[in-house]
């Protein structure tokens, strides 16, 4: 546990996280969108913002930068990289339960990898 709080580049974690999330309204608007919502069962965008989810979605993000935080400590990309793809893997496996088209489950699952590649980039930069 001390590994995850002590010695962690705050400020890449914090980065991280914030780029992460904003990623998302993108990926899942503007880029994938349309594609990602038909291969959804044609999911409508909802009439308010979803809170739940959105605090869900960042609570997530930022537990899986913290531990990407905490790997960058010790040096230990292989532990990040099963991190991001272990992840990657439940999400794409979740969508693919949930009988969304192969192209909505690769949409979900190539998003956590885009998050690990700017959680990664934030530790290298800052």
């Amino acid at each position: 546990m001390e590994t995850l709080i002590s010695n962690v580049n705050w400020p890449a974690v914090l980065l991280g996280t914030v780029v992460s999330f904003v990623l998302g309204m993108f990926w899942f608007g503007q880029i994938f969108g349309k594609r990602w919502a038909a291969g959804s069962h044609n999911i409508t965008p909802p009439a308010g913002l979803p809170i739940g989810a959105m605090i869900a979605q960042l609570i997530g993000t930022f537990l899986m930068a913290l531990v990407i935080g905490a790997t960058e400590t010790v040096h230990d990309m292989p532990t990040a990289l099963a991190t991001i793809f272990g992840i990657a893997a439940l999400q794409l496996g979740g969508s693919l339960f949930g009988q969304k088209s192969t192209v909505a489950a690769v949409i979900d699952g190539g998003f956590v990898i885009a998050m690990g590649v700017i959680m990664i980039a934030a530790q290298a930069v800052l």
